[in-house]
Formats: C-alpha cells, sequence, structure tokens
C-alpha cells in the first residue's frame, strides 16, 4: 500500500458505487493527503476482512446465548513499538519465555495472557463473556465495555461495513489487495 498512488487508491474506493463517498469519509481517502489515505486504505482492509468477521461471530454467538471470549490485543511489537500491536504479537506475548530482550510490559502482557488461556482451558471464564479483554498496550491490562471497545477499535466503521453491501465492498476490497500487479514486481 505504501507504494501505491492516492490516484489508485481511491479509484479503489470508487469501485465501491454507491458506498464510495461514505467509505473515503469514514477511512479519510483524501488525494490532497497522500498518508492519510494509504493508512485508510489499510485500516479499510482491516476493518473489513479481519475486525468485521470476528465481530459477526462474536454477534451470532451471543444472539443464541453462548459465552464468547473476546480479547483486543494492544501490546506494541516488542522489537518495533512504534509500529503499535501488529499480526500474530499475540503468539510472541502468549508463548513468551524465549527471548530475554522483551521487556517488561510485554513480559506482563504475556504472563497476563498466559493466565486468562490457563482458566479458560481448564473450564474457568477467562472474564466475563458480555465483555471484552484487553492486553496492553503498555503492560496494562482488564475487561473493557463497549465503550472501552469504540475507543480502542473503529468499530463506527465496522458498523457501516455490516451494513454496507458486500459485492460493492469486495470490489474495492480486490482492487486494494492487488496493490500493483505486474510482471517487474
Amino acid at each position: 500500500m505504501w507504494s501505491a498512488d492516492v490516484d489508485a487508491i481511491a479509484g479503489a474506493f470508487d469501485l465501491a458505487g454507491e458506498e464510495r463517498d461514505q467509505l473515503k469519509s469514514l477511512y479519510q481517502i483524501y488525494l490532497d493527503r497522500p498518508s492519510s489515505c494509504k493508512i485508510g486504505a489499510l485500516d479499510f482492509i482491516n476493518d473489513y476482512k479481519f475486525v468485521l468477521p470476528v465481530e459477526k461471530l462474536v454477534q451470532q454467538w451471543r444472539a443464541v446465548r453462548k459465552p464468547v471470549f473476546r480479547c483486543l490485543i494492544d501490546e506494541p511489537n516488542p522489537w518495533q513499538p512504534s509500529n503499535g500491536a501488529q499480526h500474530a504479537v499475540d503468539l510472541v506475548l502468549l508463548f513468551g519465555g524465549f527471548d530475554e530482550s522483551l521487556s517488561g510490559a510485554a513480559r506482563q502482557t504475556g504472563k497476563q495472557m498466559r493466565e486468562k488461556w490457563i482458566h479458560f482451558i481448564n473450564g474457568k471464564q477467562p472474564w466475563h463473556p458480555n465483555s471484552y479483554f484487553s492486553f496492553g498496550p503498555h503492560g496494562l491490562y482488564g475487561e473493557v465495555d463497549q465503550t472501552g471497545l469504540r475507543s480502542r477499535r473503529r468499530m463506527e466503521q465496522v458498523e457501516y461495513l455490516g451494513r454496507a453491501d458486500p459485492n460493492l465492498l469486495d470490489k474495492a476490497f480486490s482492487a486494494l489487495a492487488a496493490g500493483k500487479i505486474s510482471l517487474l514486481n
């Protein structure tokens, strides 16, 4: 996404037809703001293909009164904290113990994750099923309610995506995910 130009990003969102203007607004796709445009495109991809499906599952299970234990991993990448929490950092924290260079905060988060997972594996509630549990940032942890969730995730955007036409969203997603396809890549 970082090598894409803003016209290509905006063009991908234009493929979403009647959803395009709202999507551009929600994800701050502005031609005169290249960084915002690129970050917004990455946020859209993340929200649409990762956050939305998980939230749909949570809602479906809760609708039939099944317990759901959803967590948020907000502890930054221990080797590159400026990048925030990244994909698979949960595994680094959960399994821990292999790298003594982890910060105290990362070690504390990992310890809390292991305790909660062990509770869950042993049939105990690791936290209240109607809340979310946040691991991190900075070694902090605890249950969060809907307000806490909304302060940590782009739930307004995710809720919009849940109501929008997935056929139109898929067009924008496919164009963004394809990136610059070339035989020279």
